[in-house]
């Protein structure tokens, strides 16, 4: 509970935070999910203000502006059923509908934005500092649409809450600097300029607070970060009252010095300071982590120096690596162990000051106030250090830098051998790629001339920056050759290394899960780049560490790359452009043709590219070397510049593609970003095609799917309608084929709806047929059969369209089948093959991917089944003969494998087992094979694959390889979709492996659930075939328990004679006797079994028939 004015306030129920990210919790504290981008955006904007109620017409443009009205509105009633779901599972009330405008109940809700503003409207100290606290970034930072009306919107309430923020912090430091809270000034300070870092007032409150506390190089490093972001950003230089703070800082020590009389020992605040930090100072220092051998050989080089001995290292890597944090780390080691410690940075902007690092470094380590080094210094030699550190000057002018620089490089090798010999010395020089040319020469010059010294000298480098100082390298070469120098590449962290990190990094605000997703997410895209995955980390966590859907690059990282690519020339540029554009990896002919460079221009692009680091070798390929740099340079691009550019690529790559197989896929996407829609749709389509034809239904899901979003895209016109209601039925075909049929019908309604406001009839015809299958496939037969017949009805349909009557005709004899009416399905079938008698044998009828087996095969196989469930083998085995060989003839494996797997279905009902055998085994290796000419394997789902392995498994039982059979049957029911088709028939066939594997629980398990299966599906046969399955696993797992086995198998007999399953009755009938006979019931056996002997003996069900005698045999013995 929480008090206002002395009332009382219930809990809201629901707190959205949007300053930094977007996070909201129920009243238990507990995050809401929402799966998309979209309703996280219209909860906020129903936020902004709270309580103001909003059209439902004025949300739907807002979010889906560029959609017809339909289609946004239905898109808004979506994503507030989301909301909504998501509000009910936490049990929060807090959206409100009044007419057609939508609202959030302000009594229920808190927003921080709401809280923010309260706080600022009181303006009192304490409030600001509780306001400033609930900015922790820009409004839902992270959050982008594509949508122009929303980025409006939330562009002008980010800026409106940044200045703001801005403000505040302004007010609150005005306040805080009367005052002698220095440290919560500081803070106050660094949080202003983190808002606004071009803020002077902000940087010289700063300099003067590390000023203040004798952070005397503290404050010279915020007014170096000062002006490198007023050159960078505005080519301007400091306020003249920034310059003058600055002289002042820089003179306090000279005046110092002067007024030494009589040297003391310098305090050791002064003579072993860390580092100079990074200009991000007010950065947390990154964790040590995976750098086990670096640190280890840090210490050994610090007793080597301690012990007397001279040396140089280099540390060399890719930006962000760790270089810097591995400096520091040397640093401190080295102050621990009493050493006296000099650091500088260099800086781009600073090239033009000669000896850049070296008086940063010396000024820093305290060396030019060490009066006992001073002194043994020879007034000519403190003359010319004099040139560059005026402070050791006696105020007369020093002159300029000679053009023989000799005298400055002795002066300063003297220096640091009379520091180094009073007390071990350690230089750390970070970014040194950076370094001015004469700071280069004094690396080398130094490095041949430390013999006797105690001193330690440290660089940092990166590795895509050596290039391009080509004195630096030859410097670092030539020492490393002459066993002066060691170079150390710092290379990125492995996997693990990185979750170390990461769990280092984000504690306490993640679980040990949360941690293992961020970490994987941070390591996909940072390569193992410390930087990259600590700024990602602290993003996220800023942004009140949100449930994790994908970790973007952040904006420091994207800034960084961005200013490294924009070095390169204006043509190796247009290279990078085009690379970034074309994906990771891309081939050199394409980059070559789509960037429209001149073959020596492209060179010379290239092997900058390549000798900078920003591309690497792939075999015949080019890759860029991180994917967070192709990320960075494709989001430079305007989205005119990238359309353009994927325009190019697209008609560079069919220029270069053959022209019997172009990669569709790749240039669907390029046409689709390059908004050349026609072209998209095409490529799209056949891409989902040729997936479709080599069984790859999941890519073809997935290529339909874009094809889908482009037909959403175009501009609406009649035949781009046309195709969106084509794709919509092609994309359900394929969502049939891997079984999400729900998602099928969806899209089959929808595109039934395009074709009737388009007014073709004949193409609504064909959907609802469609539409019949998929219902089949759930085991929702009777509306199968009302679509087929409303499919015949429709002007346009089946009574004018003969293939549509034939595909009808089709389904029916599937639906038939599946429901346990083989009469019906006989009857069909062959008035169906009447009508094909006057078509050739391979002439498919309708959608590929619905009837992947064309009619005269499918409906032949199916007559084949159904004349067999009803003991009619001689016609079965016939009809299964003769779709063998029309399969023969149609010469494809889908037709092979079905008519393989019929006849051999049908030779196994009949009770011969070794020859079924033979046939399933072909089936099934057909199923998991394509065409001689296509190169691809099959790689989609196949339902026929399944029921076949579960076949072969019943037929393996049955000639004893009982282990082949549960394993064949167990991976049959794993690969199986619960609404195939032939599910329930693929569970009786494991139920009866496992009873022949004498697993009764189980197998009673999977006979009840196929039981339950078919009732619910109203497939009858099927629900006969699972109680006679019961009375089996009854008789044998309870032998002297006659009555449950007898009342399943007696349920059994009943449907098998309504519905003639003569097979089955004669089953049934026998395995009854049998149960009775064991049981010593004789007189209730004979009539049963004399039915089911004459049964099998009028089937030929030869095996069947010796097993009925043998037990009439012996039945007479006992008589």
């Amino acid at each position: 509970m929480t008090r206002s004015s002395g009332s009382v306030k219930p809990k809201a129920c629901l707190a959205l935070t949007l300053l930094g990210g977007f996070d909201a919790r129920g009243r238990s504290g507990s995050p809401l999910v929402f799966s998309t981008k979209k309703a996280r955006a219209l909860l906020a904007y129903l936020a902004l203000p709270l309580g103001r109620a909003h059209p439902r017409e004025k949300l739907a443009t807002l979010l889906w502006g560029d959609m017809p009205d339909a289609q946004s509105r239905g898109n808004l009633r979506q994503a507030l059923s989301r909301i909504q779901k998501a509000f009910a599972g936490a049990n929060v009330p807090a959206i409100r509908f009044e007419g057609d405008t939508i609202a959030l109940d302000p009594s229920t809700v808190e927003v921080d934005v709401a809280a923010f503003e309260r706080l600022l409207a009181d303006g009192r100290p304490g409030a600001l500092e509780q306001a400033v606290e609930r900015y922790r970034g820009d409004l839902l930072e992270g959050l982008a649409l594509r949508e122009h009306a929303f980025d409006e919107w939330l562009n002008s309430e980010r800026e409106r809450l940044h200045e703001l923020a801005t403000k505040a912090l302004g007010r609150l430091l005005a306040h805080q600097s009367t005052t002698e809270a220095d440290e919560q000034t500081l803070r106050t300070a660094r949080r202003l300029l983190e808002l606004d870092p071009l803020e002077e007032a902000a940087h010289r409150l700063v300099m003067r607070l590390h000023w203040r506390h004798g952070r005397r190089a503290a404050a010279l490093r915020q007014y170096q970060l000062c002006v490198d972001l007023l050159e960078r950003e505005l080519r301007a230089e400091p306020e003249a009252e920034t310059r003058q703070l600055y002289q002042e800082i820089l003179r306090s020590r000279v005046r110092r010095l002067d007024q030494v009389e009589s040297p003391g020992p310098v305090a050791d605040v002064e003579t072993t300071v860390a580092p100079p930090q990074s200009p991000a100072a007010a950065e947390p220092a990154m964790p040590l982590v995976g750098r086990e051998d670096e640190a280890a050989k840090f210490r050994a080089l610090l007793d080597e120096v301690r012990a007397g001995e001279p040396r140089v290292i280099a540390l060399i890597g890719e930006a962000g690596v760790g270089k810097s944090r591995l400096l520091d780390e040397l640093a401190a080691l080295a102050a621990r162990r009493g050493l006296r410690v000099l650091s500088a940075r260099s800086y781009e902007s600073e090239q033009v000051l000669p000896f850049g690092p070296w008086v940063d470094a010396l000024r820093s380590g305290g060396v030019v106030d060490d009066h006992e080094v001073l002194r043994e210094l020879s007034p000519a030699l403190r003359t010319e250090l004099a040139r560059l550190l005026p402070e050791l000057g006696d105020g007369q002018r020093t002159g300029a830098l000679g053009t023989n620089p000799l005298r400055v490089f002795t002066a300063f090798a003297r220096l640091i051998a009379v520091a180094g010999a009073r007390r071990p010395l350690v230089i750390v020089l970070d970014d040194f790629h950076w370094a001015d040319e004469m700071s280069v020469r004094l690396l080398a010059f130094l490095g041949r001339r430390l013999g006797g010294s105690a001193t330690l000298l440290a660089v940092s480098v990166r590795a895509e920056g050596l290039p391009d100082t080509p004195l630096l390298r030859r410097t670092l070469d030539e020492l490393s050759n002459e066993a002066l120098l060691a170079r150390t590449e710092v290379r990125p962290l492995s996997q693990p290394d990185t979750l170390r990190l990461v769990r280092q990094a984000a504690a306490p605000e993640a679980s040990t899960e949360t941690a293992e997703r961020l970490a994987a997410q941070a390591w996909r895209l940072g390569e193992g780049n410390p930087f990259v995955v600590l700024e990602a980390v602290r993003v996220w966590c800023a942004q009140g560490a949100p449930v994790l859907d994908g970790l973007s690059l952040p904006e420091r990282v994207r800034r960084s790359i961005v200013d490294r690519l924009e070095r390169f020339d204006d043509r190796t540029g247009q290279l990078v452009s085009v690379a970034a554009v074309i994906g990771r990896d891309f081939d050199v002919g394409l980059l070559l043709q789509a960037s429209g460079l001149g073959d020596r221009e492209a060179v010379a692009g290239f092997e900058s590219l390549l000798r900078n680091g920003i591309l690497a070798r792939d075999g015949e390929r080019l890759r860029f070397r991180h994917e967070r740099v192709r990320d960075a340079a494709a989001g430079r691009l305007s989205a005119p510049r990238r359309a353009l550019i994927h325009r190019q690529i697209a008609e560079s790559l069919e220029r270069l593609s053959p022209s019997d197989h172009p990669p569709h896929l790749e240039l669907g996407r390029h046409y689709r970003d390059g908004e050349v829609w026609d072209n998209a749709l095409a490529h799209f389509r056949m891409a989902a095609r040729l997936a479709a034809a080599r069984s790859a239904y999941e890519e073809a899901v997935a290529s339909y799917s874009e094809a889908l979003d482009v037909c959403r895209q175009a501009s609406s016109r009649r035949e781009i309608d046309v195709a969106r209601v084509d794709v919509q039925v092609e994309l359900g075909s394929a969502l049939h084929a891997v079984g999400d049929v729900e998602r099928a019908l969806d899209h089959y309604r929808s595109a039934e709806a395009g074709a009737v406001v388009l007014g073709d009839r004949g193409r609504a015809a064909w959907i609802v047929a469609a539409m019949s299958y998929a219902h089949t496939s759930l085991g929702q037969h009777r509306t199968a059969i009302e679509h087929a017949r409303r499919a015949l009805q429709v002007p346009g349909g089946g009574a004018d369209n003969p293939a549509l009557r034939i595909w009808v005709q089709q389904s029916l004899v599937r639906t038939a089948y599946a429901v346990g009416d083989y009469q019906a399905a006989v009857s069909v079938a062959r008035a169906t093959l009447d009508t094909l008698a006057d078509h050739p044998a391979d002439e498919p009828f309708g959608p590929a991917l619905l009837t992947p087996v064309v009619p005269s095969v499918g409906v032949r196989g199916l007559l084949a089944l159904a004349l067999s469930s009803r003991g009619q083998f001689n016609d079965a085995l016939a009809e299964g003969a003769e779709t063998v060989r029309i399969a023969e003839k149609v010469n494809r494996s889908p037709e092979l494998a079905w008519a393989s797997y019929c006849l051999g279905r049908t030779v196994l009902e009949r009770g011969y087992a070794d020859q079924a055998v033979e046939y399933l085994e072909r089936a099934l290796a057909l199923t998991r094979e394509w065409e001689p000419a296509t190169p691809e394997p099959r790689t989609g789902l196949h339902p026929l694959a399944d029921v076949t392995g579960a076949t072969l498994a019943l037929a393996h039982a049955a000639t004893g390889q009982l282990a082949s059979a549960i394993n064949l049957a167990a991976a049959s029911v794993n690969a199986m979709s619960s609404k195939q088709l032939c599910c329930v028939r693929v569970l009786e066939i494991q139920g009866g492996v496992l009873l022949a594997a004498q697993r009764f629980d189980e197998a009673t398990s999977v006979a009840s659930v196929a039981l339950e299966t078919a009732r619910a599906r109203g497939e009858r046969a099927h629900e006969a075939w699972a109680l006679r399955l019961l009375a089996d696993i009854a008789r044998r797992q309870q032998p002297g328990s006659v009555e449950p086995a007898v009342g399943h198998f007696d349920s059994a007999l009943a449907l098998a004679d309504q519905l003639e399953l003569r097979p089955l009755r004669a089953q049934c009938r026998l395995e009854r006797a049998e149960t009775l006979y064991h049981a010593g019931r004789h007189d209730q056996i004979e009539q049963s079994l004399g039915l089911a002997i004459e049964d099998f003996r009028a089937m030929e069900m030869t095996g069947w028939l010796r097993r009925a005698e043998a037990l009439e045999e012996a039945l007479t013995a006992r008589t």
